[in-house]
């Protein structure tokens, strides 16, 4: 087809106003999705962790990640107790640390109310904790957590790993009853312990390169006692950035961490995947 140039200027007009259109468009798309996305970040929440030595440290990490990351709305209070002591049922039974815990919830201002459970608790254990906490904050969102098993280290991983998953299926009973009984209210579930065997088999492998002993006393150790499998500093981490993208809503992508050789995202991105069917509304 033959065109004149005041056609073909014509043509060469509408096409780039047609093009600045679309351009148009989709800036305002994309700007609409990262809006989104960053509107999905939470603020931070005023939080109180009770619990044991493989629970109470998570938090901590939790915590200074949290600091460096500009959750303005984030502030943590933790009672610990060591052992058995700081399951949900134990910390019931104790005057002293039920006193304590109380003392944190009185205030009214604890805005997420995290434990973690012993093989003998039920969603009763729970409940009592859950009716004082709704007594002082009826708004009160919970978190309940499970850790690795003790003495993981000296374990067969496959076998770390099985164990962890007893855990995961009896915490995740007790959940969705909790979840039954509690409608109003959110409660978060996770089996941050999966992050052990996914780091131990790793190791094993020689891909896990930040780590460089299975057990010790500094940074480039898994774990940090062989008594009974203490968490060292990079699986504290690890667990902390779960519980950062389940409670917070936060990827790695947006906090604040150091530089690791490891594959860091797809430890974490294969728990999450893992623990995707306890978050709640998953099994509706």
């Amino acid at each position: 087809m033959n065109t004149t140039p005041s056609s073909r200027t014509a043509h060469g007009i509408l096409s780039t106003i047609l093009f600045t259109f679309l351009l148009g468009i989709l800036g305002t798309a994309t700007h609409g999705e990262t809006t989104e996305r960053e509107a999905e970040r939470s603020e931070g929440m005023k939080c109180l962790f009770a619990g044991h030595s493989f629970f109470c440290p998570v938090a901590m990490s939790f915590d200074r990640i949290a600091r460096k990351s500009d959750f303005p709305e984030h502030e943590i209070r933790v009672v610990f107790r060591g052992g058995q002591s700081g399951t949900a049922g134990a910390m019931w039974v104790s005057p002293g640390t039920r006193k304590a815990v109380t003392e944190v919830l009185e205030t009214g201002e604890i805005e997420l109310f995290g434990l973690t459970p012993g093989l003998t608790d039920t969603a009763e254990t729970f409940q009592r904790w859950f009716d004082l906490a709704l007594e002082h904050n009826p708004d009160t969102r919970f978190f309940v957590g499970i850790p690795w098993a003790i003495g993981g280290h000296g374990m067969d991983t496959a076998r770390f790993d099985r164990t962890i998953d007893g855990y995961a299926a009896m915490g995740g009973r007790v959940v969705e009853e909790l979840r039954e009984r509690y409608p109003d209210n959110r409660i978060d579930y996770i089996a941050y312990g999966k992050i052990a065997p996914a780091m131990k088999r790793r190791f094993e492998a020689g891909t896990l390169t930040d780590i460089k002993r299975m057990v010790g006393g500094g940074s480039d150790a898994l774990f940090s006692d062989d008594r009974l499998g203490h968490a060292g500093p990079m699986l504290l981490e690890l667990c902390a950035l779960t519980w950062l993208d389940l409670l917070y809503d936060a990827k790695l992508d947006s906090l604040a961490l150091g530089d690791r050789e490891s594959d860091v995202a797809g430890i974490v991105e294969e728990v999450m995947t893992y623990n995707a069917p306890f978050r709640p509304g998953s099994r509706d």
